[in-house]
């Protein structure tokens, strides 16, 4: 079947959006895609999986990467750094600007009295800043949780440890790999109790996980790039686990373009992907996904639905709505098996 991007769109509520997350975190719904589709909470996810398999988890820490600063002449301005997509060095950054067309070259933008940056030239999405104090350390002093656009609130307290993951260990990341979002500690505790081992990797969510499609980019097979690595002691488990023929379950959609890329690029443990994941692809490592449900015409709902059927996906989609689901990177969970 050829699909065109309008093949991935659905009409969603907008009650049905989470705003907020659930407390505690696996209190969160969880619809079961396998045999049979099931609705069960997320606590209840050890049950569902195999003993003697093997959980991919993406151990990325998200950034303070949203920046308020105004130019000389007073005019407001909103910036998400990308760190993970940048070529640069601490001071230089890439970043998404609001309003960019009033944004002038070499305009100087203050965020405080003694931190500024300067616009030394447009990119195809934004712009490059250029900053008089590390960037790194900007971020950690004065910046915001890059929370999605549909999440239309200010970010609060609160949000800097609920939009993180308990597993975020290394900074880099725009976004947050929101079906991490689910587990906490006692989770983690029952899955290990029940023979299942494990695995960190990094994929440090840039532009390319969020950004809208468009009809020129669907046609391509590429997006932005996004750093990952695959540590060597994680290769070695996933080397055993496919050796061994057991089930490999990812928890994100991010993670599968890591291991899926791991794969492709003959086992290279780091560098940068562009994998854009649509129906018909061959996975080659990934046989169970933990996901969150994503935004209409998005590159995430595509990867899903590559994974676990096109018109099964999209059933579960309805299905989830019919039942009030809550949905995107605050939301219910679901776990798919091919």
């Amino acid at each position: 079947m050829k699909f065109e991007l309008e093949d991935f769109d659905y009409n969603l509520p907008e009650e049905l959006i989470a705003f907020k997350p659930l407390y505690p975190r696996d209190n969160a719904r969880l619809m079961i895609l396998a045999e049979k589709t099931g609705h069960n909470h997320f606590n209840d996810l050890p049950e569902f999986l195999l003993e003697d398999s093997v959980m991919v988890i993406n151990k990325t820490k998200v950034l303070l990467a949203r920046l308020f600063g105004e130019d000389v002449e007073g005019r407001g301005f909103e910036f998400l750094l990308l760190p993970a997509c940048s070529r640069f060095d601490d001071f230089t950054f890439e970043a998404l600007a609001k309003p960019r067309r009033k944004i002038k070259l070499n305009s100087k933008i203050l965020f405080t009295d003694e931190i500024y940056g300067e616009v030394i030239s447009f990119t195809e999405d934004g712009i490059l800043i250029r900053f008089n104090v590390n960037g790194y350390e900007i971020m950690n002093s004065i910046g915001h949780v890059p929370l999605p656009p549909y999440i239309r609130r200010k970010d609060e307290i609160e949000d800097r440890s609920d939009y993180q993951t308990i597993f975020a260990k290394v900074e880099g990341s725009v976004a947050s790999p929101t079906a991490g979002l689910h587990f906490d500690s006692d989770l983690i505790e029952r899955i290990k109790n029940k023979g299942i081992k494990i695995v960190e990797i990094i994929l440090h969510v840039g532009l390319g996980t969020f950004k809208p499609l468009t009809e020129e980019t669907f046609k391509k097979n590429s997006l932005h790039s996004e750093y990952f690595e695959i540590p060597e002691e994680a290769a070695i488990e996933l080397d055993f686990a496919l050796m061994n023929r057991k089930k490999v379950i990812s928890v994100g959609t991010t993670t599968v373009r890591a291991l899926e890329t791991w794969m492709l690029n003959k086992k290279k443990l780091s560098g940068e992907t562009d994998l854009f994941i649509k129906p018909g692809f061959n996975f080659k490592i990934v046989s169970g996904l933990i996901t969150n449900f994503h935004l209409p015409k998005s590159s995430l709902l595509m990867l899903v639905c590559s994974f676990g059927g096109y018109a099964r996906v999209l059933s579960a989609y309805k299905e989830a709505i019919e039942k009030r689901y809550r949905f995107y990177s605050y939301g219910d969970g679901m776990l798919i098996y091919p």
